[in-house]
């Protein structure tokens, strides 16, 4: 650039380097922004359209999953069938917001975030069965084991024994009193007692799981063992329908025995209550495997990291973080590219006008003192190869001429030179004379010469004028009106020529018009025809 002056170049060439030059810069500005522009335009497309909705589903998700547990753990407590209701709307959601999460994951970038959510998709379809599962348990008699075994095995048995001890009684009222069978009437009427409120003390521990209730049933039933063993020892005395009903005393005695044990044990373990025990074990474990994979696992401050949703949280906030340092870097180099641009615009403007201006400004100085009258001045630029120097030698030659002109100027005003015999100039080589226009194509027949006063004072008014290079348009005369005769001659119009102003491809001589006694056809008399 700086030796732009110095390059043999014309000035076209100089113009168009410089505009080359600038069309570069402008270029490199242009495909800079659009590279850098698209870089960022990548990034805020993954942010808008994948970071951003991927942490906001994930969070939707978490709301979700903890909603339909806590309304499944009303139902339980509560029973009303509005819960239902609301845990379904929720998996409604849920499932809309896990479709839509699943598009969204198969263009993670992180291979650790598409893993987790496979596995989420399972866990998933596994809670929602687990929660199915205790709601269909909830408020039937399988949702409590061992009141299940006390109503349906221990409570049928219970009353059996107690309705053959009240027979036993009211066969004990018939018969005689004597001492021995007073001793069978009171084991009779203890055993009936303990029995029943033993029944009641397991009722009461099904119901509370109270211990205290569980040691008044064991007493009660010691003293029923003692009372049964009392009557078992005195069948002998026992009438023909006693024994039958003990018979019958016996065989409920020896099913129901090992029963309450069976349902201490149902109770004092987790089963006790069973869609709380699915919710325990089986929906909620995969509720915090859920949680873990989503949030993260939870930390020793009780706040999750590491999951799908903070990871995308993450990348978000790294991600808006590379735009603004893009923009920031952009906007800085959009800067300095037009700082650079215009430096170079201005150096190249510079360089350009004074490898031009400058050798212009001489040769017009030149042609002043040339058009002054001073044919000794030197022409700058004259060994130029660019259109400066092409001007420079065009101005020479025309000095040159002009010199030439002048000094035969000068020679013609001084006269010429005695004992020397003036030459007549040659014609110019290759310009063929022109004939006159009445010898061009065929030879007319010459024409008689009139009488000398009517050729002259035809002349006056009809003739052209006499110098060539003088004619123009508004020289010719026009003749005055013809003088009234009884033989009247047809008026003749000057013959038209064309103006020197006009081209002789763009002027066609104007058609006579002839007198009305002229007719078309030929031989036409010599009146009628046209000069």
């Amino acid at each position: 650039m700086a030796g732009l002056g110095s390059l043999k170049l014309r000035i076209g060439g100089r113009l168009t380097a410089g505009f080359v030059a600038l069309c570069l810069v402008l270029a490199g500005a242009v495909g800079y922004t659009v590279v850098t522009v698209g870089g960022i335009s990548v990034l805020v497309d993954r942010m808008v359209m994948l970071r951003a909705p991927a942490a906001l589903g994930s969070t939707e998700m978490v709301g979700y999953l903890q909603s339909t547990l806590a309304t499944l753990r009303g139902y339980l407590l509560t029973g009303n069938p509005q819960g239902k209701a609301d845990r379904a709307a929720m998996w409604r959601e849920l499932d809309a917001t896990a479709a839509e999460f699943d598009k969204m994951a198969e263009r993670f970038t992180n291979p650790e975030n598409k893993r987790k959510w496979a596995e989420v998709k399972t866990l998933l379809a596994e809670f929602r069965a687990a929660q199915d599962k205790a709601e269909s348990v909830a408020f039937t008699p399988d949702a409590y084991p061992a009141t299940k075994l006390l109503t349906t095995e221990a409570a049928p048995r219970a009353e059996a024994m107690l309705g053959a001890l009240s027979r036993m009684i009211d066969e004990e009222e018939r018969l005689e009193a004597t001492p021995e069978r007073k001793r069978m009437f009171k084991a009779m009427a203890d055993a009936r007692g303990s029995l029943a409120v033993a029944v009641a003390q397991l009722r009461m521990f099904l119901l509370t799981g109270d211990a205290a209730n569980k040691e008044q049933f064991a007493r009660l039933w010691g003293n029923f063992e003692a009372a049964f063993k009392i009557l078992e020892a005195g069948r002998g005395t026992l009438s023909s329908a006693q024994k039958a009903s003990f018979e019958s005393l016996a065989k409920a005695h020896d099913e129901f025995a090992p029963m309450p044990a069976r349902m201490f044990a149902i109770r004092e373990s987790a089963q006790w209550n069973a869609p709380v025990h699915i919710l325990v074990t089986e929906a909620a474990p995969r509720a915090l495997k859920l949680l873990d994979l989503l949030d993260g696992p939870k930390q020793s401050d009780g706040t999750r990291m590491g999951g799908i949703k903070t990871n995308q949280k993450a990348m978000l906030t790294r991600e808006a973080g590379e735009v603004r340092e893009g923009i920031s870097f952009l906007t800085l180099m959009q800067w300095i590219l037009l700082v650079a641009g215009l430096a170079a615009a201005a150096a190249i403007a510079f360089l350009t006008s004074r490898s031009i201006v400058k050798p212009v400004a001489g040769l017009t100085a030149g042609m002043k003192e040339l058009a002054d009258g001073n044919f000794d001045v030197v022409l700058p630029g004259l060994g130029r190869t660019d259109e400066v120097g092409e001007m420079a030698e065009a101005v020479e030659t025309f000095k040159v001429k002009a010199a030439e002109k002048a000094q035969r100027e000068a020679a013609e005003k001084a006269g010429p030179t005695p004992g020397r015999r003036r030459r007549r100039p040659r014609p110019t080589p290759g310009r063929r004379r022109r004939r006159p226009r009445l010898m061009r194509g065929r030879r007319r027949r010459r024409r008689r010469p009139k009488p000398r006063r009517q050729r002259s004072a035809r002349r006056r008014c009809t003739s052209s004028p006499t110098s060539s290079s003088r004619r123009s348009a508004t020289s010719w005369r026009r003749c005055p009106p013809p003088r009234p005769s009884s033989r009247r001659r047809p008026a003749r119009s000057p013959r038209r020529r064309r103006p020197p102003s006009t081209s002789r491809a763009g002027w066609q001589r104007p058609r006579r018009r002839l007198p009305p006694t002229c007719s078309r056809s030929r031989p036409r008399p010599r009146r009628c025809r046209a000069r």
